[in-house]
């Protein structure tokens, strides 16, 4: 945020939140037929990457979940 010029955020008990919960640990193959997204090409597939999502918050309100 810094480089582009835009205001540094916090997360603040009351706040609401936009953020990406991701592990770091978990390894998956990119299977662009499994993505969510109408996009279905990816220069990774194939590839065996590590660090996934697990939750994504818009507005405070979850869409996405991994469980």
């Amino acid at each position: 945020r810094r480089v582009l010029g835009l205001p540094l955020l916090s997360l603040r008990e009351g706040a609401v939140a936009d953020l990406v919960l991701f592990n770091p640990s978990d390894t998956k193959l990119v299977e662009p037929e499994q993505f969510l997204s109408k996009a279905k090409y990816s220069p990774w597939t194939g590839y065996m990457l590590s660090g996934w999502p697990v939750l994504t918050l818009v507005r405070g309100r979850p869409v996405y979940e991994q469980y």
